[in-house]
C-alpha cells in the first residue's frame, strides 16, 4: 500500500476491556459441531449474545446464534482474528496520536492477527498501524526471544543494545512494552543481578543526561551539529572493571548518541563513578571534556 501514514496504536486502548464490555459471562467449556465453536455453562445452557474469557485468558465472542465468531467485528467494535480471540488495542473507530501532540479519529477497515491494521482518517487519508511487534517484525522479536532464552545476552542492558544496534530505537512505549515481555522470559543461564543493575543505572543515567543536554543545546543549535556535553553520577560497584565500563560506554554512545563522535571520561571519587560525555557529528577533541 502506497503513501501510507504509519501510526502506533494508542497503548491501553483496549486494555480495560473487563470494564468496558457490557456483557461478559464466564462458561466451563468449548463445544465444537460441523458450524463452529459454542461455549458451555455448567448447566448445559449456551453463551450467546456475550464476551467469554477462556481458560487460555483470552476473549473470545459468542454470537446471536451462540457460534464463537471468527475474523469479524464484534457488536461493540473490536476485532476477532482467525482462531476468535480478540487482537488486543483495535477497534473499529480509534482516536490516535498523530505524532505532533494531536489526535486523529481513524475508521479501521482490517486487521491481522498480529494486531497490525490499516484504515483511514474521517478526512478519507489512509492510516496504518505497525502492530503488537512495532518495528521489530515478528522475525526480529523471535531472534531476541531466541538469544534471551539461551543465555546470548548477559542481561538487559545487552538485550537493549542489539535490539537497538539492529532496529534504532522506536516509540518508547512500544520498546519497552516488548523488551520488558522478553525479560520475564525464562533463559537458560543465570544473571549477574549486582552488574545488571549497575549497568542499567549506568545507561539510564547516560541516557536522562544527553536527553536534557541535547534539549538545552537545540535552543541554539536545532540541528544538533555541535558539542553535546553532559555529565552524572552512579554509584561505584565491586562488579564491574575497566574494561566492562569502557564497554557499557561504548554501547550507551551507540545507543543514546548514534551517527555521532564521541569522547568520555571517568573517575571514581567517596564511592561514586562520575562521567562525563562530549559528542558531536564532527570530531571530538580531548579538551571538549573540560
Amino acid at each position: 500500500m502506497k503513501n501510507i501514514i504509519k501510526k502506533l496504536i494508542v497503548l491501553g486502548m483496549a486494555l480495560c476491556l473487563s470494564v468496558s464490555f457490557s456483557i461478559i459471562s464466564l462458561a466451563d467449556e468449548w463445544i465444537q459441531d460441523s458450524k463452529g465453536w459454542k461455549a458451555k455453562n455448567s448447566d448445559g445452557s449456551y453463551i450467546i449474545d456475550s464476551w467469554y474469557q477462556a481458560t487460555d485468558g483470552l476473549w473470545y465472542y459468542i454470537g446471536a446464534d451462540g457460534y464463537m465468531l471468527y475474523s469479524s467485528w464484534t457488536p461493540d467494535n473490536y476485532y476477532v482474528g482467525t482462531n476468535g480471540a480478540m487482537v488486543d488495542s483495535v477497534k473499529k473507530f480509534m482516536e490516535i496520536d498523530n505524532g505532533d501532540g494531536t489526535k486523529i479519529q481513524v475508521e479501521v477497515i482490517g486487521v491481522e492477527d498480529d494486531g497490525s491494521w490499516y484504515g483511514t482518517t474521517l478526512q478519507g487519508a489512509p492510516v496504518a498501524s505497525m502492530g503488537k511487534y512495532g518495528e521489530f517484525g515478528k522475525e526480529m522479536y523471535d531472534v531476541l526471544v531466541e538469544n534471551w532464552k539461551a543465555g546470548v545476552y548477559a542481561g538487559e542492558f545487552d538485550l537493549r543494545y542489539d535490539a537497538i544496534l539492529n532496529l534504532g530505537l522506536i516509540s518508547d512505549e512500544n520498546f519497552e512494552a516488548i523488551i520488558q515481555e522478553i525479560v520475564a522470559m525464562d533463559r537458560s543461564t543465570a544473571i549477574n543481578t549486582t552488574l545488571e543493575a549497575w549497568k542499567m543505572d549506568f545507561a539510564n543515567k547516560w541516557k536522562a543526561s544527553y536527553n536534557s543536554a541535547s534539549a538545552e543545546a537545540k535552543k541554539t543549535d536545532p540541528e544538533l551539529l555541535g558539542v553535546v556535553k553532559h555529565t552524572f553520577s552512579v554509584p561505584n560497584s565491586d562488579e564491574t572493571t575497566a574494561e566492562i565500563a569502557h564497554d557499557v560506554c561504548k554501547k550507551c554512545a551507540i545507543m543514546y548518541s548514534p551517527n555521532r563522535q564521541y569522547r568520555y571520561k571517568w573517575h571514581v571519587e567517596n564511592g561514586m563513578v562520575n562521567v562525563t560525555v562530549a559528542s558531536s557529528t564532527g570530531t571530538v577533541t580531548e579538551d571538549m571534556l573540560n
